[in-house]
């Protein structure tokens, strides 16, 4: 029974991981607030600055309201920098999915700016785009090294190396993601997915608990989590299966079926 449960979690995994590969939103800077909502992807700000930080607020206005806001408020203007500008340029480009034009304007500002983080990112999203991975990856252990306390670059290169199959490395590069952000669940689960392919069930369910406690999105971790409770003869399993199977969960039917729930 068990061989029978791994063949199908294998398939399960597979399914999830290529679901939330492309289906995750990105949050750059790491602040808490998507891309596509962000008004500044590239600066962490706050949630009710819409991910921009409180001394740029007043940029969201009218240029002719500046000065009476920046005085009312005490806020102090700052203009971007070059680079902000060309960070927030590519991140334009990147959500219109014109990757060929990251690709330019990236090995331009790299070209005259070799030093800087962001454009490495984008030029890895671009290249992860295109299917492009080996070059995806170069890029992004660019950025971990520009900046090596970007969460975020961390858990891209992980997404990277999990599609090359890259495992232990896969494994390194969310858990260095989680080491900075223990808040994100996504990291959990993944790292879940990369120790059930490598058959760790106990290191597999801690993950998808910590997943479930951060807040995962969906059901689908139930199913893999009572799956893996299954291998270890965890007689709890069973709940987790049913939580999926009442979900409607693609494979938990078969899954509760085969793993002798009632």
């Amino acid at each position: 029974m068990k061989k029978l449960i791994r063949i199908i979690l294998l398939s399960l995994i597979i399914c999830c991981s290529n679901t939330m590969l492309y289906a995750q939103s990105r949050d750059q800077d790491g602040d808490g607030v998507f891309d596509e909502d962000d008004l500044c992807p590239s600066v962490a700000g706050t949630k009710e600055n819409k991910g921009c930080p409180v001394e740029k607020q007043v940029q969201v206005k009218e240029e002719s309201e500046l000065d009476k806001i920046a005085k009312e408020l005490g806020i102090t203007v700052k203009k971007p920098t070059e680079r902000e500008i060309n960070a927030e340029t590519l991140y334009a480009i990147l959500g219109v999915k014109n990757y060929k034009g990251v690709l330019e304007f990236s090995n331009e500002c790299i070209k005259n700016d070799p030093n800087y983080a962001p454009y490495y990112y984008s030029r890895g999203e671009a290249y992860q785009g295109l299917n492009n991975y080996a070059n995806a990856l170069s890029d992004f252990e660019k950025s971990i090294q520009l900046d090596p306390a970007n969460k975020y670059y961390y858990t891209c290169k992980g997404k990277v190396n999990y599609i090359l199959r890259n495992i232990q490395p896969a494994i390194s590069d969310f858990t260095n993601a989680i080491r900075l952000d223990t808040s994100n669940a996504d990291n959990y689960f993944f790292r879940g997915l990369l120790k059930s392919g490598i058959e760790d069930p106990q290191g597999a369910i801690a993950d998808f608990s910590q997943a479930i406690l951060k807040g995962v999105k969906g059901k689908k971790v139930y199913l893999l989590r009572g799956a893996q409770k299954s291998l270890v003869n965890d007689n709890t399993g069973c709940e987790d299966l049913k939580i999926a199977k009442d979900a409607k969960v693609d494979g938990a039917d078969n899954m509760f079926t085969i793993c002798g729930c009632k």
